[in-house]
Formats: C-alpha cells, structure tokens, sequence
C-alpha cells in the first residue's frame, strides 16, 4: 500500500492531469492568439497551482516550528512537506506548452503570437523547480529545520508571486 507522502503526490498529478487535459488549457478560446496567449495562460496557471502548494508549505514549517510539537507530529508534518515538494518538481515537469517546458529554464521564447499572424511575442521562461528556489532540501523534523524552513520557503512564495505579476504583465501587453 502506498504510504501518505505517494498518494498525495499521485493526488497531485491527477489534479494536473485534469487541469491539463482540459480544453482552454490546449490554446484558450477560440485559438485566438493561441500560441503565446495559450502558453501565458498555461504558464499561469501552474505557477497559481505552485503558489498555493508553497503557501501550505509555509503553514507546514509555521506549525512545526511550534516549540510544543512532539516529535512524531514534526515527522507526519514532514512527510507532507516532502510530499508537497515531490509535487511541486511533478507539476513543473508537466507544464508544457506545444512541446515547450515553462517552469525549469531561463531565459525567453519567441513565439507566434496567433496563427498566420506573422507578429511574434518572447515569452519569459524562469526556473522555478525546487533546487533552483532553494527549497529542495528543507526538513522540518526539529524545531530549528523548521524555522529555518519558514524563512526559505516564504522566499521562495515570494519569487512565484513575482513571476506571476510577471505572466500578468505579459498578457497585459497582449490586451487581456
């Protein structure tokens, strides 16, 4: 039988299969600017998923931080900040876009902003997979881990939410 930290990343990955499999998450309405509006979105819409894992990762630390937790409830909260952290790398790997992986390189991509259009758009990239934010190896089985783990991973909460400001801009600039 798998253990928490398994079905919870497996949880994870059906939960994106699903946002994935869906039609706007496949160019949008209408393919309208499909290609670089269609990547934004997709890109948006997996660094509000990453944000929101991040910030149950920070209310994890927060609690195990507390001097009066006992051992074991530090451990079964970190079974579920590893199992958060295996997902958070899960949906980076499988937020693509027309071939294109979003979330683990830097840099840009010059796209065709719709079909036929001839007027093309660079995308910005940004690698947020957890080595890269600098959380990959966090624990909070001691108080101290876990206070140090508060610090990281708030840092870490505050580089998605510049990304996703970021991603706003972008389709700003397309009229969104």
């Amino acid at each position: 039988m798998p253990n928490a930290r398994t079905r919870f990343a497996l949880g994870i990955l059906l939960v994106l299969a699903a946002i994935f499999a869906s039609p706007a998450a496949a160019g949008g309405h209408g393919f309208r600017h499909a290609f670089g509006v269609g990547l934004l979105r997709t890109q948006a819409r997996s660094l509000h998923v990453l944000r929101s894992g991040t910030a149950e990762m920070v209310r994890l630390a927060k609690r195990a931080s507390e001097p009066s937790l006992g051992d074991r409830d530090r451990e079964l909260l970190d079974d579920r900040l590893q199992a958060l952290l295996v997902g958070h790398d899960s949906i980076i790997d499988f937020t693509q876009y027309e071939g294109l992986t979003l979330l683990d390189l830097f840099g840009s991509v010059t796209v065709q902003q719709a079909p036929g259009s001839g007027q093309f758009i660079d995308v910005h990239t940004v690698d947020v997979q957890t080595a890269t934010l600098g959380i990959d190896a966090l624990d909070v089985t001691t108080e101290a881990t876990a206070v140090y783990s508060v610090v990281e991973l708030t840092t870490a909460f505050k580089a998605l939410e510049a990304e996703l400001l970021r991603n706003g801009v972008e389709q700003a600039s397309l009229g969104l």
